[in-house]
């Protein structure tokens, strides 16, 4: 008879957020599979996406919406230029800025990128009653709410 492993006593390996890590990741690989399938390095569709629902957006407000910093955008932006999805030219109003634009192509590649993600979502709603993910939506929600407030609190208290 094998002996049993004591219980982890560790705030971390049994935490909610190492449980959240965990779906995060495996939500991520599942996703990058399929965008690998359209050119996609994971990231790049979530910019797209913000170009789909608002075309022109300056690199800033990309980063913003994004909640990465600018260099994170630039890079991005100027691999998916390379691939042909999108445009980037100055601000006509404003030289230094720098705006950001679909291509035709760039744009043909909403209904399989949203497909990627339909399926992910529906794969990991398995199971799972439509009341009890849209509470786990709410939750998670809050649990950004907090972490974010309480990010922007320290840096704040920081700076």
């Amino acid at each position: 008879m094998q002996p049993t492993q004591p219980a982890s006593t560790s705030p971390i390996s049994g935490s909610l957020a190492t449980a959240l890590v965990r779906v995060a990741r495996e939500h991520r690989v599942l996703v990058s599979r399929g965008l690998a399938d359209l050119g996609l390095h994971p990231g790049q569709e979530l910019m797209l996406a913000e170009l789909w629902n608002q075309d022109g957006l300056s690199q800033s407000e990309l980063a913003t919406r994004l909640g990465v910093e600018l260099p994170t955008v630039v890079k991005t932006v100027q691999r998916l230029e390379a691939t042909g999805l999108i445009t980037r030219a100055k601000d006509p109003h404003d030289r230094r800025v720098t705006r950001v634009t679909l291509t035709d192509r760039g744009q043909g590649l909403r209904a399989a990128v949203e497909a990627v993600w339909t399926r992910a979502e529906e794969a990991m709603v398995r199971g799972i009653s439509t009341r009890d993910a849209e509470q786990m939506s709410k939750v998670l929600e809050q649990f950004h709410r907090n972490l974010s407030t309480t990010r922007h609190t320290r840096d704040e208290n920081m700076g």
